[in-house]
């Protein structure tokens, strides 16, 4: 009996001894988790690529077209209306168009204005609410027509900008004077048509006009009709010339290796051009002692 309380006393003793060193056991695996989290973190952090700069978007190539000119947006054609503007002439230069069943003729400018600077344009027309009696700049306007009291009003103001819509080549004026309802602007649609076989620059029809708001205008030019740029017409010009140079240098130097090395002469004689120029010559002698 004896024996057996000894036995267990001493197995209680060591379970009591041994329970600090497991709860110190566990608490090291705890500990040692968090750390290895910690440095796993630490690591992945420094495997990251450094962040990359912003690359910039590029930008898109400004337009190097002239004013009054195009491209056609499918075909790649390229018009210039520029001959029937004022723009590289210090002359004003006008298109006429008669309103037959609408009583007025009408006066426009392409790509630029067909009035003088200084010259009245009144911004109302038989406006229902007048507006301040201010006058237009007419150095904007780009097409007019005058009223039988000899004032001028304008049908919208000139723009510089051709635009294909679908297949026409327009241009279009706006911020003229004011519609009848005194609220709206005039404006004026132009569009063009090729016309190669036209006498003159072009021919300029009035179409019709809704609500006396919206004027519509035909133009009938051989400008309208697709040509080439004039950077394209001096590249052309400028190959022929380097291939023109280039014939004339071998030519030359064919001729020149070939009369030295094959027929040996020397000076003059080496020249291609010598025995054309010695025939030349001798007519004009015996021109001249025949003449005597």
């Amino acid at each position: 009996m004896q024996l057996t309380q000894l036995i267990t006393s001493i197995s209680i003793f060591s379970v009591i001894m041994a329970e600090p060193f497991v709860i110190k056991r566990s608490f090291d695996y705890g500990t040692s988790d968090i750390i290895a989290s910690f440095k796993s973190k630490s690591s992945n952090t420094a495997i990251q690529d450094p962040p990359q700069p912003d690359i910039p978007l590029e930008e898109p190539p400004i337009s190097t077209l002239l004013p009054c000119s195009v491209h056609h947006p499918l075909t790649n054609g390229f018009y210039d209306l520029t001959d029937l503007s004022s723009i590289n002439t210090e002359n004003i230069v006008a298109w006429s168009a008669k309103g037959h069943d609408y009583n007025k003729n009408f006066t426009l400018g392409i790509c630029s204005s067909p009035l003088k600077p200084n010259i009245e344009v009144d911004p109302n027309y038989q406006s229902l609410v007048k507006q301040p009696s201010l006058k237009l700049n007419s150095s904007e306007v780009g097409a007019f027509y005058t009223d039988e009291a000899g004032d001028k009003f304008s049908i919208g103001d000139f723009s510089s900008i051709p635009v294909f819509r679908g297949k026409k080549l327009t241009l279009t004026y706006e911020n003229g004077s004011y519609c009848p309802n005194g609220l709206d602007r005039k404006s004026t649609l132009l569009s063009f048509t090729c016309d190669k076989e036209i006498l003159q620059k072009a021919q300029v029809s009035f179409v019709g006009v809704l609500h006396d708001c919206d004027y519509f205008f035909e133009v009938r030019t051989v400008h309208a009709c697709p040509t080439a740029r004039q950077d394209d017409n001096r590249a052309v010009i400028w190959i022929f010339v380097f291939i023109l140079l280039a014939a004339l240098f071998v030519y030359s130097s064919g001729g020149f290796l070939y009369k030295r090395i094959i027929l040996n002469r020397r000076g003059w004689r080496q020249l291609p051009s010598y025995g054309l120029g010695n025939k030349v010559s001798s007519a004009l002698n015996n021109n001249v002692s025949n003449s005597v």
